[in-house]
């Protein structure tokens, strides 16, 4: 999630966690806790802030779930 984003809602400060690049550095980054609205049902996740522009999805979320994407019109369908 973005860092910006993350200070604007006041999350608090959970663990860090390690990252290995694909070039193959490794860094230490902050998490946070949240609630999510997935699906009607509040989850309680962590997230891990990033300095990019928008939150990625964790593979987790997607448990039990379908993932179609199609790129020919620019949509991305979970259910």
């Amino acid at each position: 999630m973005p860092a910006k984003l993350i200070g604007s809602l006041g999350l608090p400060l959970g663990s860090q966690v390690t990252a290995t690049l694909a070039d193959g550095s490794v860094l230490q980054l902050d998490t946070y806790y949240c609630f999510l609205e997935w699906f009607g049902q509040w989850k309680s996740i962590e997230v891990i802030a990033n300095q990019g522009q928008f939150p990625l999805l964790g593979v987790g979320l997607l448990v039990g779930h379908s993932l179609h994407i199609d790129y020919q019109s620019n949509t991305v369908l979970v259910t």
